[in-house]
């Protein structure tokens, strides 16, 4: 589609980084979780999504070691809903436990542009109460 951002990027919106994400699609983040692990985020339509009437769906799940990847949230926005609140989902593992967190964005059932954001993403726990950072990333490009 003319004019479509990326199938996923990160973009800043209102001061804070932001994942674009197209549907159906799926991405997923390891992380060592602290005690009292919770995700915050703001699901929002993009602007091409709405004008398009586009619905999107969102998805949160966590996987762990030894289970099977569970729901934790889901919600569906459409292009004459408002705007939602912030929401906090609870990440109910043992602390410093790996789990892979998936961010999960539904197609329009209309097949219609379909891409959702997650506001300001970021995962607190009791002790920091601040954004966990991924480690370090070396990225090796080589052209031929």
């Amino acid at each position: 589609m003319r004019g479509a951002p990326s199938p996923l990027g990160v973009v800043e919106t209102e001061g804070a980084p932001s994942i674009v994400q197209a549907g159906p699609s799926v991405v997923r983040f390891a992380l060592a979780l602290p005690d009292r692990a919770e995700l915050r985020f703001t699901p929002a339509l993009h602007r091409g999504a709405r004008r398009a009437a586009a619905s999107v769906s969102f998805r949160v799940t966590l996987e762990q070691a030894e289970g099977e990847e569970r729901e934790l949230w889901s919600g569906r926005l459409g292009p004459r809903d408002s705007d939602i609140e912030e929401v906090g989902v609870e990440l109910p593992v043992a602390p410093g436990s790996i789990a892979r967190l998936g961010l999960q964005v539904g197609d329009s059932p209309q097949d219609r542009f379909a891409w959702g954001v997650w506001r300001a993403p970021r995962v607190l726990g009791a002790e920091q109460d601040r954004l966990l950072e991924p480690p370090p990333v070396s990225l090796d490009v080589r052209h031929r």
